[in-house]
């Protein structure tokens, strides 16, 4: 089973056609010896598809083998999100307000890899968070829900992705222009990305007429 890394590696191959380990370390921001290491696992877990990542020096990082084969396991297989307590509190809290369906224990269990009581366990401090800023949690027949309206909905939404690219460095430089801003894998998990990476484009666009600014200005700007 790939985790969201690993998968996110194999697109950015699949895109660029050949990269470098330099640019797979700036885009995933993990170093150079963790993407050979997830390269590896990569190569193990995809076997089946009979495709391949090859790192050759001198020559790059390209993929080879049955490229379509790939790309219709990527699109079935089940991604591994991440077991850490923060990163499953961050994705249920995330799924509060990004998804308006109503949410059930056993279901975010199993998209989580975890058993129910270590989901009930990071339920409690997802509570916790919205309960300090005046928000609960309500439970129903139909599952849970988030009772907010859309105004304050869209308000934690922005502090979320705020929160999370000022403690993970989440929005990165592109290599040769500082000014060049590009959304990294890790938020993969409450953000679409491709969504993100179109707005980026835009206001890239604005950035290099307007000279330098800052990260938060461009955060705000894309989380809104």
């Amino acid at each position: 089973m790939l985790n969201i890394v690993q998968k996110n590696i194999i697109e950015f191959i699949f895109d660029k056609r050949n990269t470098t380990y330099d640019e797979l370390s700036l885009f995933t921001r993990k170093s150079k010896r963790t993407i050979a290491k997830n390269i590896k696992i990569v190569n193990e877990v995809i076997y089946p598809t009979g495709a391949k990542i090859i790192p050759k020096q001198n020559k790059g990082v390209y993929i080879e083998g049955d490229i379509n084969a790939l790309l219709n396991y990527l699109k079935k297989a089940k991604i591994y999100i991440g077991n850490s307590e923060e990163e499953r509190i961050i994705y249920i809290y995330s799924k509060f307000l990004f998804d308006n369906s109503y949410l059930k224990v056993q279901e975010l269990a199993d998209q989580l890899y975890v058993s129910r009581s270590t989901l009930e366990s990071s339920l409690v401090e997802v509570r916790r968070k919205f309960k300090e800023q005046g928000f609960f949690i309500e439970n129903s027949k139909k599952g849970m829900s988030l009772e907010i309206n859309e105004e304050d909905r869209r308000n934690l939404m922005v502090r979320l992705i705020n929160y999370y690219w000022s403690n993970k460095d989440n929005l990165i430089p592109h290599k040769n222009d500082i000014n060049q801003l590009d959304v990294a894998t890790h938020l993969d998990n409450i953000l679409d990305i491709e969504v993100a990476r179109k707005v980026l484009s835009i206001l890239n666009n604005f950035l290099s007429n307007r000279g330098r600014t800052s990260n938060a200005f461009v955060r705000g700007q894309v989380a809104y």
